[in-house]
């Protein structure tokens, strides 16, 4: 079993990868899709991320979960703006580079900022549940994308009480 934190740090690398396979893609459909792809992927990690570790960052660190909050945002932001515009439209390239900057960015924030704290005042048993809700979620909205919008919405402060030992409030 892996802690969340090796988790999310392993699917910041994937999606820092997934870059790499919308610029190599040999025609426009291949990119499309790998950028489809990519795009979905994002989200998934963000919702999940959102969902399941601000809670705790809030608990822990307000400001910390303020900047976390903010950078899931400017993602989204870079993603909507991305989505506007046509691959073979010059500026294109531009936003594309600006989203993959903005994914740099949010791992270096979470993976030297926001990690060392969850990391020092969570315990590893906590790690490890949260690691195994956090692939649940990510499974389950890897493969249905669908179910983004519909896990946004939800809240996993209750699980997350739990995890820190406080009562299951509804």
């Amino acid at each position: 079993m892996s802690s969340a934190i090796q988790l999310l740090i392993r699917d910041h690398s994937a999606l820092k990868a997934g870059f790499s396979k919308v610029k190599s893609a040999k025609n426009m459909g291949q990119r499309i899709k790998a950028l489809e792809n990519l795009t979905n992927r994002i989200t998934v990690h963000s919702s999940v991320e959102t969902n399941l570790f601000h809670p705790a960052l809030q608990k822990i660190n307000p400001n910390l979960a303020l900047i976390a909050e903010a950078s899931h945002k400017r993602l989204q932001k870079e993603i909507d703006e991305l989505k506007k515009i046509a691959p073979i439209d010059p500026s294109f390239a531009t936003k594309f580079d600006g989203l993959e900057i903005q994914v740099q960015k949010h791992a270096e924030t979470f993976e030297k900022g926001i990690f060392p704290v969850l990391s020092k005042e969570l315990n590893g048993q906590d790690l490890e549940k949260m690691g195994e809700i956090y692939s649940k979620l990510h499974s389950i909205t890897s493969t249905r994308p669908d179910m983004v919008s519909e896990f946004q919405s939800i809240s996993l402060l209750p699980f997350v009480n739990q995890l820190r030992g406080e009562p299951l409030a509804l």
